[in-house]
């Protein structure tokens, strides 16, 4: 499954940008758990402080880049290394020989392409929930602006400031071609430029309830933002916390 991008040229800026308020609201999911599973897992950004604090977390992740970035992380947080297992894997395809309570994926979703995928994916989560098992993940719930090339951050690091464009352009109804920039300059020399780019796909709710009827999920409930407010439509991000039946 093509990614947006391999994250090879860019993944150790990838935290310095992604700084979605999605910790807390996934630790109170987590909180009692002994082991829950983390798809998509990049940095470790949310794994990392869910072992500080309440569980064992295991992790997938299928950017080589990615994962050198977390085991990095690993290095300077020894003592929840042992609570941390993060193993390569796509989410349509991975397996652990054990279930979780719950599942999360968060920043995911979105670059699945076809329903297809999605629904490997799901079938995939599904076999690792245990009975009652919840699945929390995040998409976008609304059609991203195209054609514009936006300011999307920007960070001073030491005596770099780095800076980050991102581009939608539609490449047909229910994908778009994304183009993400960094611009780092270093006291006032010539900027460094790296760019990655790739396809995200564009689900919707209507449809993503009905590929999680198929699998056998039943949606417990759905938020609009991780302060876990309600969903209205018009929301940007949609969180949807799924149910595994009891009797599945």
């Amino acid at each position: 499954m093509k990614h947006l991008s391999s994250y090879e040229k860019s993944a150790f800026l990838y935290d310095l940008f992604d700084q979605k308020p999605n910790i807390s609201f996934f630790s109170r999911y987590a909180s009692g758990a002994g082991e829950i599973l983390d798809i998509g897992a990049g940095t470790g950004r949310v794994a990392l402080p869910l072992a500080e604090k309440v569980c064992r977390v295991f992790c997938i992740e299928p950017s080589p880049a990615m994962r050198r970035e977390f085991k990095k992380k690993l290095r300077g947080h020894k003592d929840v290394a042992g609570r941390i297992v993060l193993k390569a894997g796509e989410a349509g395809s991975f397996k652990i020989d054990r279930t979780f309570c719950y599942a999360f994926m968060s920043g995911v979703f979105d670059h699945f392409l076809n329903d297809r995928y999605r629904l490997s994916a799901l079938r995939n989560v599904y076999r690792h929930l245990e009975p009652g098992g919840r699945f929390v993940f995040d998409l976008t719930g609304t059609r991203p602006e195209a054609d514009q090339c936006l300011p999307a951050g920007q960070y001073r690091l030491d005596n770099k400031i780095i800076r980050r464009y991102v581009r939608n352009q539609l490449y047909r109804e229910d994908r778009y071609r994304v183009t993400i920039v960094y611009e780092i300059e270093e006291s006032g020399s010539r900027r460094k430029r790296i760019e990655e780019k790739g396809l995200v796909g564009f689900v919707g709710r209507k449809r993503i309830r009905a590929l999680l009827h198929k699998v056998g999920f039943r949606i417990v409930h759905e938020y609009g933002g991780y302060d876990s407010s309600d969903y209205v439509g018009g929301n940007k991000l949609l969180i949807v916390e799924a149910l595994k039946e009891i009797d599945s």
